[in-house]
């Protein structure tokens, strides 16, 4: 049986000297022994690596129960004062965003709405998630195109309609509900706001 510590020797002294130290377990313990008992270490330490991503890949699948859209945007380049003021307008906006791994993505969208995302997951990605305004995320950064031209949108899933980033580019420029509600009010207004002048003026004259 091999001494607890043999596994870890090769992790812990300098790679030059790796080499005599897989010798002398070599001619001590034999190669397949060896080879079996670094390969059963190295499992043992992939392992809380693995629950670790599950338990990412699992808070996103719940948030993306919820989520009306996802846009994918590529945000390398940005200075740290940007990234916390485009997070932060994020947030105010109704918006999860979070840059995480490709793997991690493409695993968390795998048997939903989003799924048809995954070819996008090529190079940076960070993934905002919009809920009752579907258009949230796409509006909110597309306004800090100007101060953040670094940033690109790669892609994006709308209300269950997948978009190229020039996709996602034209819904960004489609006005958010609140926006709509108060034209329509404006709208109804107006009409309301000359009868009432034309009533007033009949009871002046009067």
């Amino acid at each position: 049986m091999l001494p607890k510590t043999a596994g870890c020797a090769t992790r812990i002294i300098p790679a030059e000297a790796q080499k005599d130290v897989s010798s002398t377990l070599f001619a001590q313990f034999g190669r397949k022994e060896v080879f079996y008992f670094l390969d059963f270490m190295e499992r043992r330490m992939m392992m809380p690596k693995i629950e670790e991503k599950q338990v990412i890949i699992n808070e996103i699948k719940e948030k993306l129960k919820e989520a009306g859209s996802i846009v994918l945007v590529n945000a390398r380049g940005l200075k740290v004062e940007q990234d916390t003021a485009l997070r932060r307008k994020l947030r105010e906006g109704g918006v999860d965003y979070k840059v995480y791994k490709n793997s991690i993505i493409s695993f968390a969208v795998e048997d939903t709405n989003f799924a048809e995302i995954k070819p996008y997951l090529v190079g940076p990605t960070a993934l905002a998630i919009s809920y009752d305004d579907a258009t949230a995320a796409a509006r909110i950064i597309s306004k800090e195109l100007k101060a953040m031209p670094v940033l690109e949108f790669k892609a994006g899933v709308i209300d269950k309609v997948l978009y190229d980033a020039k996709g996602v580019t034209a819904i960004a420029n489609i006005p958010s509900r609140e926006e709509l509600l108060s034209a329509l009010l404006g709208s109804l207004k107006s009409p309301i706001a000359s009868f009432a002048r034309l009533v007033n003026q009949i009871a002046e004259k009067k």
